[in-house]
């Protein structure tokens, strides 16, 4: 990579960045979540932004500031299979099930942590105690029990157990064993990032959607009676402001149909405050952003923060950018790239991001009088 850069920083798939700009939406999350850690009830925090506003960046962000909180238990990629195969996101399947997917992402590794620091404690209230004990003692088939597969006769006799899970009911109350052992190991509460929720209803249809939101009230409600017992439970949705949309029309159909259904009882739980809005970047924002990415990849200083773009080149970059993140981080990638393929090209000028943009079809053509002038 020329220009004095070790690599190209630009990569728009990569959450292993500083987060630049964004501030006011970070403040907004930060006291809604110490909020929701300090209180009494579990929560339902909405991460709202178009595509590519940076949803899952800010997602990874909260992961890691949660990992760094005292007390605080995080757990992402809910919607994701473990093992993750390449680009399948959910099963399409009606019986998926967010609370056993809540267990899984939390790993059979860290719940056996969570056992080995709590099985020294009062387990007097710990209705699944076997099933654990068994987790600790290396039965691989406990893991598998508290996750929601089905076990055979022999595999369930030594935890203790007649029958399998069986979804919602069952595995809510597997959620809340595990929830019980994380409160005994010294978590007060346990974050779980659910990142494009939208996928919910597109991979399994309105019917089992409404399905798995129901859940999600249910888990919302139990926590209360439990509360003196369990560590709270925090949920974070990144979704698009479409796809709320789209759940609020459906919760209007459901409660011209039926009331309301699991619709209505799972928007209504969610505190307008809990609402956080990604804003399209302005082109401070998309300045700083780029000036943060540089001086990750910068070998030594350099006097422009912005070398090897000139700020025309930027602004006509945001021009094109649709407001976006993403589009701006891809941009930049690709002029960066180009650039540094030119050996007689010193800097990224508005010039050569006009006619780079326009050869790929993101910017518009050149007017008849923009040309004549170049001439």
């Amino acid at each position: 990579m020329r220009f004095g850069l070790k690599f190209n920083p630009f990569e728009w798939a990569s959450h292993d960045h500083k987060m630049a700009n964004r501030k006011t939406e970070w403040k907004k999350i930060t006291d809604v979540l110490s909020s929701a850690y300090n209180g009494e009830t579990c929560r339902f925090v909405l991460a709202l932004g178009d595509y590519g506003m940076g949803k899952s960046f800010m997602l990874n962000q909260i992961f890691r500031a949660a990992t760094e909180s005292r007390g605080v238990l995080a757990i992402k990629d809910v919607l994701t299979e473990r093992p993750i195969p390449t680009r399948s996101l959910l099963r399409s399947s009606p019986e998926f099930d967010i609370p056993s997917r809540i267990v899984a992402n939390l790993g059979e590794v860290k719940l056996l942590d969570l056992w080995n620091r709590a099985k020294s404690r009062k387990l007097d209230h710990i209705r699944f105690r076997t099933v654990f004990e068994q987790l600790g003692a290396g039965n691989e088939s406990a893991f598998r029990f508290l996750i929601g597969e089905k076990l055979k006769h022999d595999e369930l006799e030594p935890l203790g157990m007649r029958t399998s899970l069986r979804p919602p009911d069952d595995s809510i109350r597997s959620l809340f064993e595990t929830l019980k052992i994380a409160r005994l190991a010294g978590y007060h509460s346990v974050l779980v990032l659910v990142d494009e929720f939208e996928a919910i209803m597109s991979k399994l249809g309105p019917t089992a959607a409404v399905r798995v939101l129901d859940a999600l009230r249910a888990i919302f409600d139990e926590y209360g009676p439990l509360k003196d017992q369990a560590a709270k439970i925090v949920f974070v949705f990144g979704l698009s402001a479409q796809a709320w949309d789209k759940v609020g029309d459906l919760e209007r159909t459901m409660v011209s149909r039926t009331g309301g259904g699991g619709i209505s009882p799972f928007v209504e739980r969610i505190l307008p405050s809990d609402k956080i809005v990604l804003n399209p970047f302005s082109l401070q924002n998309m300045i700083e952003l780029v000036e943060s990415r540089l001086t990750e990849a910068r070998v030594g200083s350099a006097s422009d923060k912005l070398h090897p773009f000139t700020r025309e080149a930027i602004e006509f970059a945001y021009s094109v950018s649709k407001e976006k993140p993403r589009v701006i981080l891809q941009l930049c990638y690709m002029l960066l790239e180009r650039a540094s393929e030119k050996e007689d090209v010193s800097q990224v000028s508005r010039e050569f991001a006009e006619e780079t943009l326009r050869e790929y079809n993101i910017a518009p053509p050149a007017a008849e009088e923009d040309v004549a002038d170049n001439r």
